[in-house]
């Protein structure tokens, strides 16, 4: 959906789209700013919590993760 589409909506269209957003498990990316779906979230740990850096989508997470010049490891 574009900013178009939104702009164009009724007031009842805009309610029921802002509330399909904030219920959705949607996240926009840090980086690029595109709404993402399977995202790749940069946490950091300190003795007993975890703090949430930032989110990240799959070609922004690849492309930091070449320039780092480190590989991923899945748990």
């Amino acid at each position: 959906m574009n900013l178009n589409d939104i702009r164009t909506m009724s007031d009842r269209e805009l309610n029921t789209f802002l509330k399909q957003v904030q219920r959705s498990e949607k996240r926009v990316c840090e980086k690029c700013g595109k709404f993402i779906l399977n995202k790749r979230t940069i946490t950091v740990r300190k003795e007993q919590t975890t703090r949430t850096l930032c989110m990240l989508c799959e070609n922004c997470y690849s492309d930091m993760l070449d320039f780092l010049g480190i590989a991923d490891v899945e748990f």
